[in-house]
């Protein structure tokens, strides 16, 4: 799961492979595996992100709602979902773009009722996880001490997404939408 990471990582990367190569190698490893997936987890989203704090939150609710649907989802549908304090002052072209740069992380599919054959709008899109780790990385709100045995109060994990208002957010998304 690191290796395709990482190479979906550097491979899909837009600016320097040989910095993102050396950001990846030189991020600090934790001694077990899941310290290893945390951190090339907080790679790819800070990468995506730029450590900027209006992205970091959109990116925090995408990955919640991610993390908790049951099925996969469309990428307008999971915009329609974002807190619209959130979606102020961005468009859903912006939002796609956001969700394609975790493509290290992430699967996308055109749906079972689609044709291979035609062509498809990023936005129209079902994405899910790549692997279950990410929802489990999501789901921590601390991240693991510096020697990867227990969590770390100390260090909240700035991706940690409470279920609890996603969900209240999610479920009135859904009456939104069956009202219009």
């Amino acid at each position: 799961i690191w290796l395709h990471t990482a190479v979906e990582l550097i491979a899909t990367s837009d600016w320097g492979r040989e910095e993102v190569l050396e950001n990846v190698l030189n991020r600090k490893l934790t001694g077990d595996g899941e310290g290893t997936m945390t951190n090339m987890y907080l790679t790819v989203l800070d990468q995506a992100s730029g450590r900027n704090t209006r992205v970091v939150q959109v990116l925090r609710a995408f990955a919640g709602m991610l993390s908790t649907a049951f099925t996969p989802m469309p990428i307008s549908a999971m915009y329609a979902f974002l807190p619209s304090s959130l979606r102020k002052g961005s468009n859903i072209k912006e939002f796609t773009a956001l969700v394609m740069k975790l493509k290290p992380v992430l699967t996308f599919s055109t749906g079972p009722n689609d044709s291979h054959n035609a062509q498809h709008s990023p936005v129209s899109l079902t994405v899910r996880a790549y692997h279950a780790s990410f929802s489990d990385f999501i789901a921590l709100e601390y991240l693991p001490s510096e020697a990867g045995d227990e969590l770390d109060k100390r260090h909240l994990n700035p991706y940690w997404s409470d279920p609890v208002p996603l969900h209240r957010c999610m479920a009135m998304g859904c009456f939104e939408i069956m009202e219009s």
